[in-house]
C-alpha cells in the first residue's frame, strides 16, 4: 500500500509519479494526511462531478478551504444554486481587441 500525503514535499515537487501508481493500484483511496478521499481516473472523477447528491462540494472543494468560502462561489456550490449561472457561464469570451 502507498501512502499519499497531498502535503509532502515529494508530491509538490514531481506529482506525476505518484498520481500514475495511484490510477493504476488506488483509484479511489482514502488519504490518512489528507482527511480526504482521491479519485484519480477521469471517468470515476467525470461521473463524481455530476453526482452532486452525493459528492457534493457545499462544505467546499479543497483540502484546506475557508469555512466562509464554501458555498459562496460557483464551484462550491450545488444546484440549484447553480442553475441561476448557467447564461452566464455560456456565454462566448469576447475576442481580444
Amino acid at each position: 500500500m502507498i501512502a499519499f500525503d497531498p502535503y509532502s514535499r515529494e508530491v509538490d515537487i514531481d506529482p506525476y509519479p505518484l498520481y500514475k501508481q495511484l490510477r493504476d493500484e488506488h483509484p479511489c483511496y482514502w488519504s490518512e494526511a489528507g482527511d480526504c478521499w482521491v479519485i484519480t481516473r477521469y471517468e470515476d472523477i467525470y461521473n463524481c462531478v455530476r453526482n452532486w447528491e452525493v459528492f457534493s462540494s457545499a462544505k467546499g472543494n479543497m483540502l484546506d478551504d475557508l469555512e466562509e468560502r464554501a458555498g459562496s462561489t460557483l464551484g462550491t456550490t450545488d444546484p440549484p444554486g447553480t442553475i441561476a449561472c448557467a447564461p452566464w457561464c455560456s456565454l462566448p469570451l469576447p475576442s481580444a481587441a
